[in-house]
């Protein structure tokens, strides 16, 4: 995959994807869906959020693909998983129905990061 986000449905249902960049996500819910923020480069967590916060403001998403939520209960995980396997997870409630996942690459002299807004398409 060349893109940052991506679906696929290797069992019917969406799974989304995201790129082949090792790096941490985080999940910052807000009232319309919320902001996945990939952690390339940064000296605190608190100055990563922040900056990917702005980013997403300025709205110069390079790509978007939407996706139909058929659940209300989504997980986010590690590729990779096995009976008992104990990484961490975040689990994301969504009401059903179509959503958008906007990308952006963006970086400052101290900050890298892939941001993607998930937002419900109403």
């Amino acid at each position: 995959m060349n893109d940052y986000c991506g679906i696929i449905r290797p069992w019917g249902a969406p799974i989304i994807v995201f790129g082949d960049l090792p790096s941490d996500i985080y999940w910052l819910p807000d009232q319309d869906g919320g902001l996945f923020i990939r952690w390339v480069g940064a000296e605190s967590l608190e100055q990563l959020i922040a900056f990917a916060k702005a980013i997403s403001k300025t709205n110069n998403w390079t790509e978007q693909i939407e996706w139909d939520a058929q659940s209300a209960d989504y997980t986010l995980m590690d590729t990779c998983t096995f009976v008992g396997d104990t990484a961490p997870r975040i689990e994301i409630n969504l009401p059903a129905g179509k959503y958008m996942i906007r990308s952006q690459y963006a970086e400052s002299d101290n900050v890298t990061t892939i941001v993607q807004r998930l937002e419900y398409a109403r």
